[in-house]
């Protein structure tokens, strides 16, 4: 009997049936016991109820939570076969989940990735702990290859023996996708920051954006005001479409100017028909293409188009979005800036060119009579008499020292257009400090004694020898001693001084003037930078000048200054040995120049130097004296320009012939590319026209030729 069944009246009659001797309170007693335990055990039964009920709920939940999670859940036992999936694993692989169930997971694996799997899973067995790896995976086999991270934590049974592993999978395809983009943006901005030619880096883009990011990739510059575009580059993700790229840059391509980029998700191939060449084969090409989905973006410089650039889907699967196209204007971007600044870098060049090219035009059209002038000029004042003072003598010394500013002015702007392209012409050798500073003392007395400036050597200790171009740095040491004398005041001192400084030679220029304003130190060796009280005794370029002379001796210049006390002006070039020289014994050197004024001149400062000379006026006279027995020249003077054959001609003539090629040739002309046009002829030195006679001496002493 199921007394839990029974109703209270059937209890009350079964306890009087067992107890028949009871009296009434015993009975209701007992009566009382039973109804209380009936209310536990039915509280009870309650609580297992509501306790069965919230399991059932949290397990739904559970298994929700497990079907419906964004990763891919999966369990996979010793052999990695698949036990169990939720729905979002069967969704990413288009499978069902009995399908499912007993498929190998590398089967789900690119094949070059499977080693990766077996890795993955022999790391999980033995490791305590969660292990994590990237696989390449097919989600959708007829769709695309996505990448996934898989995390995996071995599951044992309760004696500790493997039984599998639990898996999640998480698509990470969108972040490679992110990452990939920042390296191909990374890499454009280097490329086009590092290339020689904006061209070679858009062909290098297009081509590194494909597979990835397109099937198909071109870009456009737009020829102006004339409707064409020149198709700068095209790349194709399939080698088989070769021929295609190369038919796409073939005939006349139409300019397809935008405002706006266009996004086509889903395009027919006859959409790109505008972007292609004109032709019969226009349709065949479309075809081709077979484009699916199309980005067409402009390359916009401020408000100009300067041409387009496309990217192209032809698989099926593939589909441009809006995220593609920030990308794509990220990247077009970047390439309008590259080809802006390719564009203005040419022109940019094409004035520096031809402002050279005007230079070289002024140099030589006004050099060559400059220097006769001034050879006649010293020519008329060595031959008057050294105690003449009367006006005649006063107005030739008025005339050369005009002739010597104009000189002086000429090459400043010659000077400053070599520094700025980097191709200021040095001829080194070792030279003595105290020599090149006494020259330039002598140099700058008129002006010091002008002025009432007395200008101190301060001798080094030893004789200082330095590496240097000789004119050059005695260029510098004019500048800056006149620089000195010109904030001197009137009877004041100036001081030139040289010491050893390790590997250096330090020369140092001081001054007892007022000193510098700070606003205008700070830029003291820029162009045309002069304090406002001097600003009518010169032309601003003489210590920008210096600055570049020195720097490309690898030295550094650099001011001093203490307002109402002076300034000092210091600059470093490197120490070298003193050097051994030998000396020709044939003193005859043959001058090859056209402007008869400067062939008679030159002659006559080498015949009073007590040196040979041999006038020619052009490149065959001379070859017809070389090749007829006249005597044999220590050296040669050649002009580069000249009629009936140039001094280049001959150069490279003389070269060509074992008995003349070892005469050395010092090339003299006013080209302002004359350092490299004298390398490039094999020359032994170089003479930059207008010349002084202590230069043209000085240069032929340096090479050996004496009286």
């Amino acid at each position: 009997m199921n007394l839990e069944e029974l109703s209270r009246e059937e209890l009350v009659a079964v306890v009087r049936s067992i107890v028949p001797g009871s009296d009434g309170s015993e009975l209701e007693q007992l009566l009382h016991d039973l109804h209380v335990h009936q209310i536990e055990v039915e509280l009870q039964n309650r609580q297992l109820l509501e306790r069965h009920s919230a399991l059932e709920a949290s397990k739904s939940r559970y298994h929700e939570l497990y079907e419906l999670a964004p990763a891919a859940y999966c369990t996979l036992d010793c052999d990695g076969r698949v036990t169990d999936a939720n729905l979002t694993f069967t969704a990413f692989f288009r499978m069902n989940r009995a399908a499912l169930i007993g498929t190998s997971l590398s089967s789900l694996v690119l094949p070059d990735d499977r080693p990766v799997l077996r890795s993955h899973l022999k790391r999980c067995f033995s490791d305590s702990g969660r292990v994590t790896h990237e696989l390449r995976m097919l989600a959708s086999p007829a769709v695309r290859v996505a990448c996934f991270q898989i995390a995996s934590l071995a599951l044992r049974s309760p004696d500790g023996v493997v039984l599998g592993t639990k898996s999640v999978l998480t698509d990470i395809s969108a972040l490679k996708r992110t990452e990939e983009r920042l390296r191909v943006l990374a890499a454009a901005s280097a490329a086009f920051a590092s290339a020689t030619d904006v061209t070679d880096a858009l062909a290098a883009l297009t081509l590194s954006l494909t597979p990835s990011f397109a099937d198909l990739c071109f870009v456009d510059l737009f020829q102006d005001g004339c409707g064409t575009a020149t198709r700068l580059a095209v790349a194709s993700a399939d080698l088989a479409r070769r021929r295609l790229c190369e038919r796409l840059r073939e005939g006349v391509i139409p300019a397809v100017e935008l405002t706006e980029p266009v996004l086509l998700s889903e395009a027919s191939p006859a959409a790109l028909a505008l972007a292609l060449p004109e032709g019969p084969d226009r349709l065949a090409l479309v075809a081709e293409c077979d484009a699916r989905s199309i980005m067409l973006l402009p390359l916009l410089a401020g408000q100009r188009c300067l041409g387009l650039i496309g990217f192209v889907m032809s698989d099926t699967g593939r589909r441009y979005t809006s995220v593609d196209l920030i990308f794509a204007r990220d990247l077009a971007s970047r390439a309008a800036t590259a080809i802006e600044n390719a564009r203005l870098l040419r022109e940019s060049k094409a004035a520096i060119r031809a402002r050279q090219d005007m230079l070289s035009i002024v140099s030589h059209e006004l050099r060559t009579p400059l220097t006769g002038a001034l050879l006649n000029a010293e020519a008329l004042t060595r031959a008057a008499p050294s105690g003449e003072r009367r006006k005649g003598r006063a107005k030739l010394e008025h005339i050369r020292r005009a002739l010597q500013q104009m000189d002086y002015l000429v090459n400043d702007l010659l000077d400053v257009t070599s520094i700025e392209a980097g191709k200021l012409a040095l001829a080194r050798e070792n030279l003595c400090v105290l020599g090149l500073i006494r020259e330039a003392v002598e140099l700058v007395e008129p002006l010091a004694h002008q002025k009432s400036v007395a200008v101190d050597v301060v001798e080094p200790a030893r004789p200082l020898w330095v590496d240097c171009d000789g004119k050059r740095l005695l260029q510098v040491l004019c500048n800056l001693l006149a620089n000195g004398i010109k904030f001197a005041p009137e009877g004041g001192v100036v001081t030139i001084s040289a010491r050893a400084e390790g590997t250096c030679v330090r020369v140092a220029v001081d001054d007892n003037g007022p000193g510098i304003a700070p606003a205008v130190l700070r830029r003291l060796f820029e162009r045309f930078v002069q304090a406002s009280d001097t600003a009518r005794q010169g032309r601003g370029l003489g210590l920008y000048i210096a600055k570049g002379i020195v720097e490309a001796h690898g030295g550094r210049i650099w001011a001093e200054t203490e307002l109402g006390r002076g300034t000092r002006l210091q600059f470093t070039v490197a120490a070298a040995d003193p050097p051994e020289r030998t000396v020709r014994a044939t003193p005859v050197i043959l001058i090859v120049e056209d402007e008869d004024l400067q062939r008679e001149l030159t002659c006559d400062v080498l015949v009073a130097a007590h040196l040979g000379a041999v006038p020619v006026a052009n490149g065959r006279e001379a070859l017809e004296y070389l090749r007829l027995g006249g005597a044999r020249p220590q050296l040669i003077l050649l002009d580069l320009i000249m009629p009936v054959m140039s001094g280049r001609e001959l150069a490279e003539t003389l070269k060509a012939d074992p008995e003349l090629r070892a005469i050395p040739i010092v090339v003299v002309s006013c080209a302002s590319n004359l350092e490299s046009e004298a390398k490039a002829l094999g020359a032994a030195g170089w003479l930059a026209k207008p010349f002084d006679v202590n230069g043209l001496l000085g240069l032929i002493r340096a090479l050996g030729v004496e009286a």
